[in-house]
């Protein structure tokens, strides 16, 4: 009994004291609209959007509640997007490294492909965001999900901008 007892105190500590992974709640509603855009999440897994490190050591994952393709693929729908064109996303990527207490401890990349048919001839556009800042040390996950629901969007509004210029 006391064994029993020994394992379970030694248990529980060490699962109070884990590092739990951060989830990045984006809802998605299905938007108004016909949208003839058609968007492809090429990331080897699309789940897991990055990693929280500490001394080096990736210690957690970060993950996002809803599919990055479909999260684009509305919002270019709800901006009134309305040409052809293909959305490759090739990379969506956050680090956040607690044991940094100076200098930018989040950093984010966000790359997709953009292809498109201008006057019979396919037109690709790289569309690609590097960002850092230092942010407290999270408590929760508010800070870590407002950075990535602001790569996201920005990369949403370049690739808005990389259609547009197709149809100059």
């Amino acid at each position: 009994m006391k064994k029993l007892a020994a394992l379970l105190i030694v248990s529980f500590f060490m699962l109070g004291c884990a590092t739990k992974g951060v989830n990045v709640y984006i809802p998605v509603t299905k938007a108004d609209g016909k949208s003839y855009v058609e968007v492809y999440d090429k990331r080897e897994n699309s789940s897991i959007i990055g990693y929280i490190y500490s001394r080096g050591e990736a210690v957690a994952d970060i993950t996002i509640s809803s599919d990055i393709s479909d999260i684009v693929k509305n919002e270019l729908v709800k901006r009134g997007v309305k040409r052809k064109a293909k959305i490759y996303i090739e990379k969506f990527f956050i680090t956040y490294d607690k044991s940094k207490i100076t200098g930018e401890n989040l950093k984010g990349e966000f790359l997709a492909k953009v292809v498109a048919i201008k006057r019979g001839v396919t037109v690709t556009k790289i569309v690609k965001i590097d960002e850092a800042k230092w942010i407290n040390p999270i408590k929760n996950s508010e800070e870590l999900s407002e950075f990535t629901k602001k790569l996201l969007y920005e990369g949403v509004r370049l690739i808005i901008n990389a259609i547009d210029e197709y149809s100059k």
